[in-house]
């Protein structure tokens, strides 16, 4: 009888370890998502205003050629929205195992 309560225990032991560190990893990465959002969102802002400021001095950047290594084909789908969120899992998980 106290082998099966020692066998309950340590599965139960087991498993609310493993519940611990997938609610820290969550957390970890429900912060990460908050962290890029605030830097995408510093982004748009300086970008919004380089542009305003482009504008004011009359320079024509909506008309100059961009290089072929900085061009973005077909713009931002959610294919590519859950590829970047696949790679910020992956760059997670090897952070967590260093």
């Amino acid at each position: 009888m106290t082998s099966e309560v020692d066998l309950y225990q340590r599965k139960y032991s087991l498993l609310k370890r493993k519940c611990e560190e997938l609610h820290q990893t969550n957390e970890k990465l429900v912060n990460r998502i908050h962290q890029v959002k605030r830097i995408l969102k510093r982004y748009k802002c300086e970008r919004r205003m380089l542009v305003e400021e482009l504008d004011k001095h009359g320079d024509d950047f909506r008309e100059a050629e961009i290089p072929p290594m900085y061009e973005v084909a077909g713009g931002c789908e959610s294919q590519d929205i859950e590829d970047a969120s696949g790679i910020l899992n992956s760059s997670l998980q090897l952070s967590d195992q260093a």
